[in-house]
């Protein structure tokens, strides 16, 4: 998919003619980190095969053919291109490397709201969605979370899984809940390409 994120140069090299260099991100308006951010470059006049990329020390840009490329942002920052062909510099432009936006956690399709106990029994685990809007094909991994409940004596029941799905435990306690208990769960430990955090957490009444 093009994105139109058309980054314009109107140069004048070599022998005086107007020069057009278009760099875009052939995703988004950004580039994130831990991925590969397809980027395309084109300069009329200037075949691909003579194009001279260089970057930053946060970035770097691998050619996959007829100018297009991959780039790998290091870290969130500035990703700086460079691009050259025949000691000319045909433009420079500039890519905001943002961290890979956090995944949805849900339990079936929810995460959140009035559920009847049946609800976890059927699912039996937490599900991970990308945020609405972001295309990358990203593979997300739950590496463990909290089951927190808290029971009819104020007293809070807290327990580990170290994978997505629900424990054998968790599933007895869940067994017991009756209509207008709170269950949440938090501390999810997710995967990520560009490494491991904490995202929000999701929590249910029972119906």
């Amino acid at each position: 998919m093009k994105i139109v994120l058309l980054l314009l140069f109107i140069l004048s090299v070599g022998l005086g003619f107007s020069q057009k260099l278009v760099v875009s991100a052939t995703k988004m308006n950004v580039v994130y980190v831990g991925v590969d951010n397809p980027i395309s470059i084109a300069a009329i006049n200037v075949s691909p095969e003579k194009y001279i990329v260089s970057t930053n020390n946060n970035c770097i840009m691998s050619p996959v053919g007829n100018g297009d490329f991959i780039l790998r942002a290091k870290q969130s920052g500035i990703c700086e291109i460079t691009v050259m062909a025949e000691n000319d510099t045909l433009g420079k432009q500039l890519f905001s490397a943002h961290r890979l936006p956090d995944p949805i956690a849900k339990v079936g399709s929810r995460k959140e709201g009035r559920v009847p106990v049946e609800y976890f029994e059927k699912f039996g685990y937490i599900n991970l969605e990308k945020p609405d809007g972001f295309d990358f094909d990203v593979k997300y991994s739950i590496v463990s979370f909290r089951f927190l409940y808290i029971t009819d004596g104020g007293t809070p029941v807290e327990l580990l899984s170290r994978n997505n799905r629900f424990t054998p435990e968790m599933i007895r306690t869940i067994n017991k809940f009756n209509s207008g208990d709170i269950v949440t769960f938090q501390d999810i430990k997710v995967k990520c390409p560009d490494g491991e955090r904490f995202i929000s957490p999701i929590s249910f009444a029972i119906q």
